[in-house]
């Protein structure tokens, strides 16, 4: 997936086409394919899911069987293709059967996630209106006070006790039942949400081209690397979730169930269960590498997502796991992946687009010009498997007039065709009508023994526009002056990057999350200016 003598630069646009494979949904849609390659892997005896809290298998041939009569309740609810369809669970061996029941039937889910708060959870399912939201013990009383008084009519379905809604089907309603046909595969198949960090979320839309483009990733690196079975905690709110899912239903490959995140349990619940490839946030994965205390001979690969992972803690994860492969992508909800770097080139932040016929260019933010190489700006992409839009918004602003997504990211790509990251275009500020980039400051302060956390923010000053503030988390039984760590940034950085603004020591539960998990830079700003850190 990753040959860059396939890509082709055109130095008077300066665009970078990746060339590859044009990927297509198979005829009929990913639930009718999704269905034929499950009865494939339930005829081969393949077992689907583990958990990770009993130990209990579910093979392919049980999970179908649990998938088709979650399809025929939908139906009998009178959910019909296009309709949209909700689940607010944490990883059970249910929750997988709701998303391949709702692609059989095509019907389009929109998940969230039990961690969210009641006004967020009320937001987006507002936002996208579902016909029935099912739901785990845990988040039944959350889904009830987010739909309390709601406009639309919805029902709320348990996936657990004893009136489970798959429990009253035989099997001969189960030979009866056939996916839908999708004519259009360019049509919507389900809403993931977008971040919300630097305002609300918004629905993105994929298509069934654009997931099954994605799972060519995947199985390239499954195949590649003989993956057998995987572990991944976050839920099927996140698209990481929800790709690796389809991507071993599609495949046959058994998922490992985490219901919760215990950091000092990860790596001897991963030994014992044989893992292959482990899926984590970088957040979650700093919690728990201190634990990691010897070697694991099952594990192929890691997989980081949700962000670049510094120099620091990434050569750490290589310390600790020298046999095993480090992938870091890069891609958005809105784009899938665009790259990654799979640990055979260095440095570690540098990325390789992906050979899936997409293109490539980095513009001036402001101007819209294309830049030439080496020279930083917003990355922008084109290509068939990016999403359909905004769920019910107007998507043209995201869009240049050449048809690019403007992705928000700082980057460049340079003289090797290599994509480097540098920071989102929104967390930018100005000193003195000059750019400061905060990431600059924040990979310095992370340099620091005593810093776990650094967060630079552009407080707005009355003469140069704004200064920089650095907010920092220390770690446990650490102590240090704030003039102290401020001398060791700016002894380090140029006189644009200078935390004029000074250093403010905050608590680690002080940080602001948005519903995805991500820091929530808005209301950290807000909370320094009211004098609420």
């Amino acid at each position: 997936m990753q040959d860059s003598e396939k890509y082709v630069y055109n130095h008077e646009t300066k665009e970078l086409f990746t060339g590859g494979t044009a990927y297509t949904c198979p005829a009929g849609g990913l639930g009718k394919a999704m269905f034929e390659n499950m009865k494939k892997h339930a005829k081969a005896g393949i077992i689907a899911q583990v958990e990770r809290e009993t130990g209990i298998e579910e093979s392919f041939k049980k999970l179908l069987s649990k998938c088709i009569k979650i399809a025929i309740f939908m139906k009998e609810q009178d959910i019909q293709p296009g309709d949209v369809i909700s689940m607010c669970s944490e990883n059970t061996l249910n929750n997988s059967a709701v998303l391949f029941a709702s692609i059989f039937i095509g019907s389009i889910i929109a998940s969230t996630d039990p961690d969210i708060a009641v006004e967020d959870t009320k937001h987006l399912l507002d936002m996208v209106e579902p016909k029935l939201i099912f739901v785990c013990e845990k988040s039944t009383d959350l889904i009830r006070n987010a739909t309390k008084n709601c406009s639309y009519k919805t029902k709320i379905v348990p996936l657990y006790g004893e009136s489970i809604c798959f429990d009253m089907y035989t099997e001969e309603d189960e030979e009866k039942f056939h996916p839908v046909h999708i004519e259009d595969t360019n049509s919507t198949a389900l809403i993931l949400f977008s971040s919300g960090s630097s305002g609300l979320p918004k629905g993105i839309c994929l298509s069934h081209n654009s997931i099954v483009a994605d799972f060519a990733v995947n199985d390239t690196q499954m195949t590649r690397l003989g993956m057998t079975k995987f572990a991944i905690f976050t839920t099927l709110y996140w698209i990481s979730g929800v790709s690796i899912t389809l991507s071993a239903g599609y495949f046959g490959v058994t998922k490992v169930v985490f219901r919760k995140f215990i950091p000092n349990q990860v790596w001897d619940d991963l030994d014992k269960l044989k893992v292959n490839i482990f899926i984590i946030s970088y957040s979650n994965g700093m919690q728990c590498i201190p634990y990691l205390k010897h070697i694991m001979p099952d594990l192929k690969a890691v997989v980081i997502v949700g962000g670049p992972i510094p120099t620091l803690q990434y050569n750490e994860f290589k310390r600790k796991l020298p046999n095993t492969a480090l992938f870091v992508g890069y891609g958005l909800t809105e784009t899938n992946s665009i790259a990654y770097n799979d640990g055979s080139h260095s440095p570690e932040s540098a990325y390789l687009p992906i050979n899936r016929n997409i293109v490539i260019k980095i513009v001036d933010p402001e101007s819209g010009t294309a830049l030439d190489l080496n020279q930083t700006g917003e990355v922008r992409v084109k290509g068939k498997y990016l999403m359909n839009g905004y769920y019910k918004k107007d998507t043209a602003n995201g869009f240049d007039e050449h048809g690019f997504f403007k992705t928000g990211d700082l980057g460049y790509l340079d003289g090797n065709y290599r994509l480097f990251i540098v920071d989102r275009i929104k967390e930018m500020f100005k000193y003195r009508a000059w750019r400061v980039i905060p990431a600059k400051i924040e990979k310095v302060l992370r340099q620091h023994p005593a810093v776990l956390h650094a967060v630079v923010l552009g407080i707005p000053h009355e003469e140069d526009d704004n200064h920089a503030v650095g907010i920092v988390v220390l770690k446990e039984k650490v102590s240090i002056a704030e003039n102290e760590l401020m001398k060791f940034v700016n002894d380090k950085m140029d006189n644009l990057h200078q935390l004029r603004g000074g250093i403010k020591l905050i608590l680690e539960e002080q940080i602001p999350f948005t519903p995805t998990g991500k820091l929530n830079r808005l209301k950290l700003k807000q909370n320094y200016l009211n004098s609420a850190l």
